[in-house]
Formats: C-alpha cells, structure tokens, sequence
C-alpha cells in the first residue's frame, strides 16, 4: 500500500476544521458575542453524537473557560430529529447533516432560521468493510460495495489504487446511492462494504466497521458529484434568532 494511503485517524483528526460564517443578523459563533454572565441560561445545541461533531465539545469547554453564555449539548439520534427540535424551539441551535439543510430552511421560514457555521472534513476516500466479515481488499470480487456514482472521483481513484494493488475492480458489484444512504445500508446488511468520503468513514469506524482503504488525496470539486464546499461539508450549525432564545 502506497505511504498517501493512510489508515491512522490521528492526522485526520489533527486536520478537521471547523469553519464559521458570518450571515446578516447571525453572530459569528451564534453564542460568541453574548454577555459574560452566569444567570444567562444555557445555549442549547443539537447533535447527534457523531465523532464528527467533535468541534462542539471544544466549543463547550471555551465557553465556560472564557466565561460567557454556557452551551448545553443535546443529543438527538438523527440531525433531522435535531431540526424539529430547532423548528419547535426545544434547542436554539442544531448541527445538521448537509443534505437535509435546504429542506429544513425552507420549512423554517416562519421561524427565521439561518446557517450560522458548518463542520468540514477532508475529502479522501474510505472503503468501509461491514463489521460481521473478514475480508481483504483482494476479496471483494463478486461483493457488493455502495458507491455514489460511476462518475464520482472517489470511484475513479479507488479503480486506479485497486489495480496498482492487484485487484480488478470490474468484478466488484457497485451499487450506486446517495452518501447519506451509505452507512444505513451497510448497518442492514445490503451491501458488504461502502466507497465514501472520509467524514462517513470515519463514522463508519466509530461504528465497529473496518476500514479496508484510504486514500486523502482526492480532492473535492473534481468531479460533477457536488461543489466542493458541500463536499467537504459534514454538518451545518443552523440556529435560530438570537432574540428567539428562549
């Protein structure tokens, strides 16, 4: 295996960036620029417990180190459990999941929400194994592994490291879906291993499935799959008002 193939989650980790906008009547960090006081009530935020989402946990203990307004963490199963809390004013705030955040703007109009910040994880590519196998990468001949497209540069890049390591990925049967439907098919046993980005291997890792091949140089936007931006995009901080804080 080639050295840009790494399988240690440490230099993953050491690059995960949290990266926070700044959107008309939104502060930076949707709880940064409150008062420093100790009868403020707590921020609660949404989240699903994703080792993704690890920036929160560092956000929580900056607060109370500095402190300003605390931030209570909420966990929720799903993000989209997360935004009908946002939506019913249960939390002030929710991380949640790239894909299911145009919808859940649009049906918050009337409560005024807006993207507040995202999560972003580096692109590369990750073929997960389902936990219950025990295979290797040269015995995938014949198995089925989720993809997101033919056309995606992460099932590019896998074909040329597959053959540079011996294996003919013409005999593995892709089955093409969404990455968001990755990881849910994997835990139903509808596919052995799934090709994806690296957020979702990781997750997949946290799991108890095992990571068969990585690759951290695919860049995102080298394919028509989605912008970059949204590529590398895991989950976006959506909140509302600050003056809606109940």
């Amino acid at each position: 295996m080639s050295a840009r193939m790494l399988t240690g989650r440490a230099a993953v980790i050491a690059c995960l960036v949290t990266t926070l906008l700044v959107l008309g009547g939104v502060s930076r960090s949707a709880a940064e620029n409150l008062p420093r006081t100790a009868t403020t009530k707590p921020l609660r935020i949404g989240y699903t417990g994703s080792p993704v989402a690890a920036p929160l946990y560092v956000a929580e203990a900056a607060q109370s180190a500095a402190d300003r307004q605390p931030l209570k963490l909420v966990a929720f199963k799903t993000s989209g459990d997360a935004g009908y809390a946002l939506l019913s004013g249960d939390v002030d705030a929710a991380l949640i999941e790239t894909a299911k955040t145009p919808n859940l703007l649009n049906r918050g109009t009337s409560a005024r929400l807006k993207v507040a910040g995202m999560i972003q994880f580096p692109y590369g590519a990750s073929l997960v194994l389902r936990k219950d196998l025990t295979l290797r990468l040269g015995d995938l001949a014949g198995r089925k592994v989720g993809a997101e497209g033919e056309d995606c540069e992460l099932v590019h890049q896998f074909k040329k490291d597959a053959r540079r390591l011996g294996l003919d990925p013409e005999k593995i049967r892709m089955v093409y879906m969404p990455f968001e439907d990755m990881l849910p098919a994997l835990e139903a046993k509808i596919v052995e291993a799934i090709l994806t980005k690296g957020s979702y291997g990781l997750i997949g890792e946290s799991l108890g499935h095992k990571i068969l091949y990585q690759n951290w140089d695919v860049a995102a936007g080298a394919d028509e799959c989605c912008p970059a931006i949204l590529a590398q995009t895991v989950y976006f901080l959506v909140v509302r008002p600050l003056g809606d804080v109940r």
